[in-house]
This record gives structure tokens, sequence and C-alpha cells, in this order.
């Protein structure tokens, strides 16, 4: 009875710790149910008009009901949403200057999954909530830069012409503007602005603002419309490096704007100055400073140093006297600013006055013909810069000759002639050694000047008679390579003026190259100084011609190396029809002063004829020479 009493015990203790046991394993064994990632539902490409309100209701999903959380990466200010019962309610309020194509990304979870999508946002142009805004001059004036990868800018000018610069297409084109219930822009060739036709005109409505940000819509002369929206950049730092004016000529002077050294080495244009008798053509004014921020605009410090360009001998007609009287006047600069205008391009705006120095007597300034004019008028000048990039210097070959200028400030005695610049081909003799050759316009006589040369870190040195110049190369840009000399100033400054360099081709020309009409080159964007070259093959010419010009007033010849001097028949009497006859009769005249200038033809581009330029200017006090370049655009033959 014992043994089976203890029996079903121990069998019933031992069935106990089993069962228990086989229970444990199975509870640590059992894996919890898998996570479901929540989804998004809904449209998910939407097109949203600026000024105007676009609500999209997208359905959120968790087959696991878990709380969801949704998200935006990098939202715009003027998108807003909220979740609430499953749904995500999305608010679009983009203005006119967020007009763009967006993808957006959403995120929704449930704190363990995440599920993205891209969300497609196009927010279009809505002319039925443009407005017609009214701008003063004072909000305008400055430089409105496009927001398209196709930079396009305007600026406008603070100055008395209202002048200004449209940039499109790598182009500048000057316009002058008007304020009215409409903005009106007339546009012109450059260097033509009041003796060609206008180019086009636009009429520009303002139909959105925001601080300094424009929407305008322009309609050109054939009703065409082009919407730009604008900004106004009023410090731009990529002013930095070298620049030149435009538009590109034969030869450019080079300015260097330098931010981090806050210094400045330029040359500005200061346009046309009448002064009496005489008319300085596109004057320049070389400026060595430091610079400043003043109101939004780059201000070139001006100081008794650098402000002043004195003017020596100015023929005033007194009418008290009935005599021509020479003066002294002082062109003082008042200020120089430059204002950025779209990448690459920077707007230099120079005013300046003209200050009286000689001591007039007893005589007044309106006993003077201008001479009152002159003195209280005040003066501003823009020019528009463009930047230039440096580049490695070329392999000189030996035989082969080259363009640029290697000789400045020369003050070489040739034929009892002033030499003051030259050198505009050189010749590679050897790989140290070279030569130039200088002639004087007019005269049978030349020089040879041997030079030493060498190229380091790619700058030219040239050595003639113990005179050493450097010489850099620079990319123009309409992509030619330009090679710079400087260019003494006040017997210690020097700046760099970039000539054209190429090889001299071995080509050989006949008089018919020179006979035709030439377009000069334009130097100035604001002013009208579209001239011509004209030879006829009479030996009548002109070198300095306008459109409509009927008379001819220059006489021409060929020379023995195939170039062709001009002389003005205004030299000699009028009884004189042939340039040997003229040139005779001015070498005889006793006073006065007369000038020769000689052209010879280096190369033929498409239309564009280069010539090798001479200059002597002879007279009692007056007797100097140089070479340069010329280039002109032949237009008929």
């Amino acid at each position: 009875m014992y043994k089976h009493i203890l029996f079903m015990l121990l069998a019933s203790m031992l069935s106990a710790c089993g069962g228990s046991s086989e229970k444990a394993i199975e509870k640590e064994t059992q894996l919890p149910a898998p996570n479901n990632a929540p989804t998004l539902s809904g449209l998910f490409s939407v097109d949203a008009k600026a000024s105007q309100v676009t609500t999209v209701v997208l359905n959120t999903a968790d087959v696991d009901n878990d709380a969801l959380t949704f998200s935006i990466t990098d939202i715009p200010d003027w998108v807003s949403f909220t979740s609430e019962n499953n749904q995500v309610t999305l608010t679009i309020a983009p203005d006119f200057f967020d007009i763009d194509d967006y993808i957006l990304e959403f995120a929704i979870s449930d704190g363990n999954s995440e599920t993205k999508y891209n969300f497609n946002l196009n927010v279009l142009d809505n002319p039925d909530k443009w407005q017609n805004i009214q701008l003063t001059s004072g909000e305008l004036l400055g430089s409105w830069v496009s927001d398209t990868n196709d930079v396009v800018s305007f600026s406008f000018l603070d100055n008395s012409k209202a002048q200004g610069v449209y940039f499109v297409d790598n182009e500048v084109i000057p316009f002058h503007w008007s304020l009215s219930e409409s903005l009106d822009l007339t546009l012109f060739e450059p260097g033509c602005i009041e003796e060609c036709a206008e180019r086009d005109s636009f009429q520009i409505r303002v139909v959105a603002q925001q601080e300094n940000k424009l929407r305008i819509n322009v309609i050109d002369s054939v009703n065409q419309q082009t919407v730009y929206n604008l900004s106004k950049d009023q410090i731009n730092s990529s002013i930095h490096g070298k620049y030149i004016s435009l538009p590109q000529a034969e030869f450019n002077q080079v300015s260097t704007i330098n931010l981090d050294e806050n210094k400045v080495n330029m040359n500005v244009d200061m346009g046309d100055i009448r002064l009496g008798r005489t008319t300085y053509n596109n004057y320049k004014f070389y400026v060595e400073s430091t610079i400043d921020i003043v109101q939004g605009n780059y201000q070139v410090t001006m100081t008794s140093s650098n402000e002043k360009k004195n003017f020596t001998d100015i023929s005033y007609f007194n009418t008290q006297s009935q005599q021509y009287v020479k003066l002294d006047i002082d062109i003082i600069i008042d200020s120089i600013s430059l204002l950025p205008s779209s990448p690459g391009l920077t707007i230099a705006t120079i005013e300046f006055h003209a200050e009286l120095v000689s001591d007039l007597g007893s005589y007044v300034l309106d006993d003077y013909e201008r001479l009152k004019e002159d003195i209280e008028a005040e003066y501003q000048h823009s020019s528009v810069l463009q930047a230039v990039s440096s580049t490695s210097a070329p392999n000189f070959e030996v035989g082969n000759s080259y363009t640029g200028r290697i000789i400045n400030d020369a003050s070489i005695d040739l034929d009892g002639m002033e030499y003051i610049a030259g050198g505009s081909v050189f010749t590679i003799i050897s790989e140290t050694s070279g030569e130039t050759t200088l002639t004087v316009a007019g005269s049978n006589f030349t020089q040879i000047m041997p030079f030493t040369w060498s190229v380091e870190n790619d700058v030219l040195t040239i050595i003639i008679d113990e005179k050493a110049t450097e010489h850099e190369f620079i990319v123009l840009p309409n992509g030619e390579i330009s090679m710079t000399s400087p260019i003494i100033v006040d017997e210690v400054k020097s700046y760099p003026q970039a000539y054209p360099f190429y090889q001299v081709p071995a080509n050989s020309f006949n008089i018919s190259d020179y006979i035709g009409t030439f377009k000069h080159s334009v130097y100035d964007l604001f002013e009208s100084d579209r001239l011509q070259l004209l030879l006829s093959t009479d030996g009548f010419g002109e070198y300095y011609a306008r459109a409509g010009d009927v008379e001819l007033t220059d006489y021409w010849k060929q020379e023995g190396d195939g170039s062709v001097s001009i002389i003005s028949k205004y030299e000699c009497n009028n009884n004189v029809f042939d340039y040997d006859t003229c040139y005779s009769e001015a070498l005889m005249r006793e006073g006065g002063v007369f000038v020769i200038r000689n052209l010879k033809l280096l190369s033929i581009d498409s239309d564009t004829y280069k010539f090798q330029y001479s200059l002597a200017v002879s007279g009692d006090d007056y007797n100097w020479a140089y070479q340069s370049h010329r280039h002109f655009e032949k237009t008929s033959q």
C-alpha cells in the first residue's frame, strides 16, 4: 500500500515537472507579429498658380493602426500642412518669385518604419493676378539681374542722359529709358546712340514686386512678350580681377580691381571732352587708388594726388580783343563709382568738372566764347567694364613675326621725330633675340631695333636698349588673344594696355584690298562715334568720315612697301589735288601742325581688315610719331 501511494506521488511529481517545462519553452520561442509600413495615396504631381492658394489632400494608411508622423524635407515657407483623420492637407501659396519646378520629398512614419515619396510641384505664372506697379526712378536705379541660367540684366544709370545697359545672349546693348505710366526703353547699336536708327524698343510693365525683386513683362517693337524675374544685387563680390572697357576694340586699356587688397588700377572712360576749340575724343583717366562701399556701391577714393588732370594751351576766342587766347584748364574728378551689372560686367561712372587755372586779368568768363559754359558744366560719363582672364604665353617660333606692342615711353629720336611708342610687329630671330622695325608715317626713314627676349611664368620679357618691359597675355571677350604692354603715367605709375596678338600671316596684298569703305572700331558704348574710312581709286579719301559725307577731305598714296599714307587736304592750298603736292606744301608751311597717317595691311579675317597703324605729327612745337594697330570692318568695295 505504501509503495503504491509512493509511486503515484512520484508519478504525479514527474508529470507536473514535465508539463511545466514544455510550456516555458513554447513561450520563449514565440515571435512578435511583423510591422507594416505606413502609406500615402493621392496626387503626387500638382500645378499651382502664383498668387493663388492651392489645396492638396493625401490619404494616410497603416494596417497596424499605429500613430503616424508626416514630414517634408526642405519645405518652402509658402507650403504648409495639417494631419488629422488619416489625411494630410497641403496648403500651397506661392508668390510670383517662387515660379519654378520643385520636387519635394514627403515621408510618413509610424515610429518603426518610414516610407518616402517624391512630390512634383510646378508653380506657374498667373497673369490674371498681375499688378500694374509704378516705380520711382530711385527704386529703379541700379542693376537688375534675372534668376535664369541664361543671364539677362538691365542696368539703369543715375545720370542726366537716362542711359542704361541691357545684357542678353552675352551681348551688351545700350539704351535710353523714361519712366511714366510704363517703363520705356529705346535700344541702340553700341557707339551709335544719336545718329543711327533705334535697334528696338521695349515697353516694360512691373507686374509684381517684393523687396529688391521685380517681375516684369517686356513687350518689344513687334509685340513679342517676355517675362523675367529680376533681383537687385547691390553688392557683388564677383568684382575682382582684370577688366577692359566695352566695346572691345583693337587696343584696350586694362583695369585691375582687387577687393582683397581694396585697391584699383583703372583707366576710366570720360567720353568726349570739349574745351574751347578742342575736343578730346574718348579721353581716358588713369587712377590708382582704394575703394570703399558707399550706399551699396563701390566708390573709388579720390584724393588730391589722383583727382586732377591738367589741360594746357586750350584756345578760346576773346570777343573783346577779337583774338584766340590760350588758357589752362584743370579737370577735377569728383567721383568714380562701380556698379555690378551681371556676372563679369561692371559699370563705371565718373563725374567731373572743369576749373580755370589761367588768370584772365581784366577780362571775365563771359568775354570768351564757351569758357563760362565749360567751367560751369557738370560732366558725367559711364562705361561698361567686362572681365577678362589671363592665359599662358604662346610658343614663339624662330622666323615668325607677331603683333603686339613692345616699345612704350621710348622717346627715341627718329629722323627728327620723337618716337614715343612702337614695335607693333616684331620678329623672332633666335631663341633669345628678335627685332622690330620703326617707321615714321609719310617718311621713308626706318630703324631696326634689336632686342632680347625670354618667357618665364607665362610673362614675356623684352629688353631694348637696356630697358626691360614685361608683357602678359589675356583672353578677350570674343576669344581673341591680346598682349599687354605697360604704359607709363607721370613717369612713375604704369598700367597695362592690351594690343592684338597673332602670328602675322605670310600674305601679300594689293591696292584693291585698300580701296573701299571701312567701318572704324567703336570705342565708346554710349557715344555716337560710328565713323568710316573711305579710300577711292582716284587718290581721294577720308580717314574720319561720317555716314552721308559727300566731300572727301583727304589725299592718299601707296608707299613702296605696299602701305597707304593719308594726309588731310586742309594742310595744303585749294588748288592742290594729290598727296605728294599737299605733303610738300605742308612741310614748307610755317606755323601750324599737320598729321600723316599710314596703314599697312597685315591680315584679313572675313570682313575684318587688320592694319599696322603709324601716326606722325609735325609742326613748330610738335614733332612726334608712334606705331599701333587699327582694325576696320569692310562694308563695301
